[in-house]
């Protein structure tokens, strides 16, 4: 996550440490697919079998390893709230 903040924002760890949490959301909801972070969530989110079908061996193993914890985490929306509390005791949000 760093590197994709410094990719995009020129942001850094101290950086994002000391950014409000409103703030922090904000920014990674912005992520863009050419950083690190947002290639993983393309790859994750990728629904055409085609492009699929043409993932390298690390992109395969990236959306197989996703799915497989999916799988193990039917409700999603019990997801968003858990990452949302986690970032919000990581950095501090109320």
């Amino acid at each position: 996550m760093v590197a994709s903040f410094a990719t995009q924002y020129h942001l850094f760890s101290r950086d994002i440490a000391e950014l409000p949490y409103t703030e922090f959301y904000r920014l990674l909801a912005g992520i863009m697919y050419e950083t690190p972070l947002g290639n993983i969530i393309s790859i994750r989110s990728e629904k055409d079998n085609n492009v699929i079908k043409n993932f390298s061996p690390e992109q395969k193993k990236i959306r197989r390893d996703w799915m497989k914890h999916n799988s193990k985490h039917n409700n999603k929306t019990m997801d968003i709230k858990l990452f949302q509390s986690a970032l919000k005791d990581a950095f501090g949000g109320n």
